[in-house]
């Protein structure tokens, strides 16, 4: 029942960090400026982010952020670290939870060996992404 618990917060834990840790931008430019024709006249500097548009390059656009677009319902930066603290902070624990299991088994496998090496080293690249 544990380690199903545990595969299933891992699981979890991988799903959230990769949906939510980066923000992807595929240049789409053609599909927005279809898809989205409000957004045309934007320089494609600004396509995938018109909220950072300048005000005068908003009104060459003939697109007012907040008025004739909606203005972002978060701030991508400041909810990405928050994320990665919680993820850091399952990844702590599900290292703590590894470590303790490894020394009641013994170390009966090699395979938590890995399992463990591998938490770690997700846990570092958290904090290697973190800082740069």
């Amino acid at each position: 029942m544990a380690a199903q618990f545990q595969s299933y917060t891992f699981s979890a834990t991988t799903y959230l960090w990769r949906s939510l840790s980066s923000q992807v931008v595929v240049s789409l430019n053609g599909f927005n400026r279809k898809y989205l024709p409000v957004l045309k006249g934007f320089p494609a500097k600004y396509i995938h982010a018109p909220w950072t548009a300048p005000e005068n390059v908003q009104r060459a656009a003939r697109c007012i952020i907040g008025k004739d677009y909606p203005r972002p319902i978060v701030d991508h930066h400041k909810v990405s670290t928050a994320n990665l603290e919680k993820m850091r902070n399952v990844f702590k624990a599900l290292l703590r939870c590894k470590e303790s299991t490894v020394v009641a088994t013994s170390e009966k496998s090699d395979g938590s060996k890995d399992k463990q090496a591998k938490l770690k080293q997700q846990m570092l690249n958290l904090e290697d992404k973190e800082n740069r």
